[in-house]
């Protein structure tokens, strides 16, 4: 199968979906990579709205042809509340709770996160 077949399998099966990437710079890459691959084999890319954080394939009013997918990506250093104590200078996290931005990733079909890249570098 060629890629431009892998990517309509991939659109076809995402068709009316929201995928949600939360995370760090590495989930924002991520997002970029799938925003690309996506946009590349859309073939009527005039109703593709690709802005800095967000990707639709919004619906054709003509001819109602359109995946009507959503991606998005949400940053957060943390997938739970973080409290800072400035005179220590240390983080605590708060396991309980979701950051406020989770509200945003609600509804969400599919949801990618990972937040391994920040544990990485505290262990150097």
């Amino acid at each position: 199968m060629t890629r431009n077949r892998e990517m309509e399998d991939m659109l076809e099966r995402l068709r009316g979906k929201r995928v949600v990437i939360v995370g760090d710079s590495i989930n924002y890459s991520q997002f970029e990579s799938l925003a690309c691959l996506s946009y590349s084999a859309i073939p009527d890319r005039s109703y593709v709205n690709a802005q800095k954080r967000i990707f639709k394939s919004e619906l054709r009013r003509d001819t109602g042809i359109s995946y009507q997918l959503d991606i998005e990506f949400h940053w957060a250093e943390f997938l739970v509340e973080v409290q800072m104590n400035k005179a220590e200078g240390k983080k605590t996290l708060k396991i309980d709770s979701l950051v406020s931005s989770a509200t945003k990733w609600k509804d969400a079909d599919i949801m990618v996160f990972n937040t391994g890249h920040w544990w990485a570098n505290r262990l150097r």
